[in-house]
């Protein structure tokens, strides 16, 4: 990566959510680990200093008549905003520094991209053998509610399984967010969200998802639920 290079920086915060954003910007210097870039779109705020992102770019790599582009991702925290970054003797421009955290490493941006199954689907979800309501799910991940506990869900690993038309898939899982549905209604109070994200990398499952999720989405743009 250098200076002209093109980023799509996504808020590490965001990679759970149902729809993942990519704010576009481009890199005006790089100083070590520290790298300067444009004032992004959708754009940042000074409220997003100390946050973590990753920041990828796209990479050519091959021989030069095929040269097949992958993307790398930096992880990242946003450390600095500078009102008036000097980009030449007659122009100064807003600008945020990132500094980095980790090294690069090829992403996907579409594992985050999370799609909520159709009420018709018949798509099952068992977390330690207890069915749950399925939310969304996403290459990297899903998401799944139910009632609470006692004891209450904890952060660490579980056990998935994932059933649909005769097929088992199972896999393990890490849980990263668990939260309360904002509802005033004494049921809605008695329900949790939990977010997990996959562990390992089940090739079987990956692909199986993957044709799940463009299958919802043709199903629910044709019910003008989403925009293609």
């Amino acid at each position: 990566m250098r200076a002209g290079s093109q980023l799509d920086v996504v808020l590490e915060s965001d990679i759970y959510k149902e729809q993942v954003v990519a704010r576009k910007a481009m890199v005006y210097d790089v100083q070590d680990q520290r790298i300067i870039i444009s004032q992004t779109s959708p754009p940042l705020y000074r409220r997003h200093i100390g946050v973590r992102v990753n920041a990828s770019y796209l990479l050519k790599v091959g021989a030069p008549e095929s040269r097949p582009a992958i993307r790398m991702g930096i992880p990242a925290t946003i450390v600095e905003y500078q009102e008036a970054y000097p980009l030449s003797s007659s122009n100064v421009v807003p600008a945020f520094v990132l500094k980095q955290t980790g090294e690069p490493a090829e992403i996907n941006l579409r594992t985050h991209y999370r799609v909520r199954p159709p009420s018709s689907s018949d798509l099952l979800l068992l977390v330690n053998g207890e069915r749950v309501n399925l939310i969304n799910l996403s290459l990297g991940g899903i998401q799944y509610s139910h009632r609470r506990g006692n004891p209450p869900t904890e952060y660490g690993n579980v056990t998935l399984t994932l059933q649909s038309g005769g097929r088992v898939f199972k896999t393990d899982g890490k849980v990263v967010r668990i939260s309360s549905p904002v509802a005033a209604a004494v049921h809605a109070q008695e329900m949790e969200y939990v977010t997990v994200r996959f562990l390992g990398n089940n090739r079987d499952l990956e692909f199986f998802l993957g044709k799940k999720i463009l299958m919802f989405e043709r199903q629910l743009i044709s019910e003008g639920k989403i925009v293609d």
